[in-house]
């Protein structure tokens, strides 16, 4: 799963993140040992269970830019109350990965009770999970980006969560 280990594309960015969208389309248990970083994220999703049978259905990731070594932030557009809201975010699930092309569709994920009211609120930052620097839940916000994965240098895998769409 590390870098350098049976890439199925160039990168292992992109490796990474087609592994967990595989482990999130099937959570179901395994009885692998329990690895490090994503690798370790990916066997808790496959052996937990409670939500909707399974406890988990997503592990958060976040990406650092290849050149500039900081966190990307991604920027996407969702409808709520049929207004168009401006939603950013720097914690990511992961909803396809193209492994031709390396790249992925994310899903921008927010902190529970932390959706955006309107495109200039600044309570949505990432700062907002950095200051608790412990989460209880997220929740998608069904607003979706395309990104190239070769533009990053590294991932991060958060703890496997439960991704509810309450946000509409």
């Amino acid at each position: 799963m590390s870098c350098g280990s049976e890439f199925e594309t160039s990168s292992c960015i992109c490796d990474t993140l087609l592994a967990i969208a595989e482990a999130q389309d099937l959570v179901k248990p395994d009885e692998e040992t329990l690895g490090k970083g994503c690798e370790r994220a990916i066997n808790e999703l496959n052996n937990g269970k409670l939500f909707g049978g399974y406890k988990y259905n997503t592990i958060p990731i976040m990406l650092t830019v290849f050149n500039t070594g900081n966190l990307f932030e991604g920027h996407g557009a969702t409808k709520k109350k049929d207004k168009c809201c401006f939603v950013e975010s720097k914690i990511f699930r992961i909803d396809n990965v193209d492994s031709d092309s390396c790249c992925a569709t994310l899903e921008l994920l927010k902190k529970k009770d932390h959706f955006p009211k309107d495109k200039d609120s600044d309570d949505h930052h990432y700062e907002d999970h950095k200051e608790d620097h412990c989460f209880k839940e997220l929740e998608g916000t069904d607003a979706y980006i395309t990104v190239d994965l070769r533009m990053f240098g590294a991932v991060t895998c958060l703890c496997p969560v439960a991704i509810h769409h309450d946000c509409k």
